[in-house]
């Protein structure tokens, strides 16, 4: 289990970005979500003791609650009012609905499409405002942050229209902000480097030689391989792999050259965790992309991961 707990990816999916409602330039609101705030979702509406639909913790982000109703994923920012009158109603008058666009391809509900987007932009690392519709996304802890919120404005962006979820537009300090964003994915720090897209773990040690040094002794180069087409380069070849067959709302690791895949939350992954295997499980011999073999708890499992991953 040593390399395996090591590999624990998606399930970071969880943690992600502080979210708040913050006045805007403009005068209206704006949902910013940000990953330098620590706090979780702890407010009493949270405890689930008297929701009308379950929490769904495996997918909540710090910040939002999320909770399952039918197969649907609904997000709320932590203490809003909307939130409390779904706890009291069960529904909400006013809302959107986005089939497809959440973990595994669920429909997501909502109070409104910025709560939608400020959720689905955030990751760790990252600060997301989003208003009317557009996301700016800033590095946490950047310059051009605390300028903006200072003056509510960059002088100087750029902006990438329809490149955000749900074909929203995105805006940032520079470019290279943005394709960093854009290629991060929970478990991983990704780098650019002369258009090449370096991939890490998170917290491995190979990282920490890089940011010291610059460069790797031994590492592995995949030309076309990355997201786009694009040149990757890692430690050693099982870091791609389990980067690029990483798909939201999944728990996936390596383990002797298969791809195990779980359900986030799924209790066949505690019990797989405890034990180092599953009495009962599917396994289908190059199945999954680049042809490498899937070992599932079931088929629905497979099924559901493999029509995400032909989606992304």
């Amino acid at each position: 289990m040593s390399s395996i707990s090591a590999i624990v990816l998606a399930a970071a999916v969880s943690i992600g970005c502080q979210s708040s409602t913050q006045q805007s330039s403009t005068g209206g609101s704006a949902v910013l979500a940000s990953s330098s705030s620590t706090q979780a979702a702890k407010t009493p509406s949270a405890t689930g003791a008297s929701l009308k639909h379950p929490l769904a913790p495996e997918f909540a982000k710090p910040g939002f609650l999320t909770l399952l109703e039918d197969g649907r994923l609904w997000i709320f920012k932590d203490g809003s009012k909307e939130f409390a009158e779904f706890q009291k109603n069960g529904e909400l008058a006013k809302h959107v609905v986005y089939p497809g666009q959440g973990p595994g391809r669920m429909t997501l509900k909502a109070p409104d499409r910025d709560t939608v987007l400020a959720y689905l932009c955030s990751k760790p690392g990252y600060i997301a405002i989003t208003e009317n519709g557009r996301t700016w996304i800033f590095r946490d802890g950047s310059k051009e942050f605390a300028e903006f919120q200072k003056n509510g404005e960059l002088a100087r962006h750029v902006v990438r229209p329809a490149a955000g979820p749900m074909r929203s537009t995105l805006r940032a300090p520079d470019a290279e902000t943005l394709d960093s964003w854009m290629y991060s994915k929970p478990g991983f720090v990704t780098l650019l480097e002369d258009g090449r897209l370096w991939i890490f773990k998170d917290g491995s040690k190979e990282l920490a030689d890089f940011r010291k040094h610059g460069e790797l002794a031994k590492h592995v180069v995949r030309p076309g391989a990355g997201p786009n087409r694009m040149t990757v380069k890692a430690p050693d070849a099982s870091v791609i792999d389990e980067y690029m067959l990483w798909q939201p709302g999944f728990i996936t690791f390596m383990e002797d050259g298969r791809l195990w895949v779980f359900r986030q939350g799924a209790k066949e992954y505690a019990d797989f965790q405890k034990h180092g295997e599953l009495a009962k499980h599917v396994v289908r011999p190059a199945a999954g992309p680049n042809r490498v073999t899937i070992k599932a708890p079931d088929s629905e499992t497979v099924n559901a991961y493999l029509a995400v991953a032909l989606a992304n």
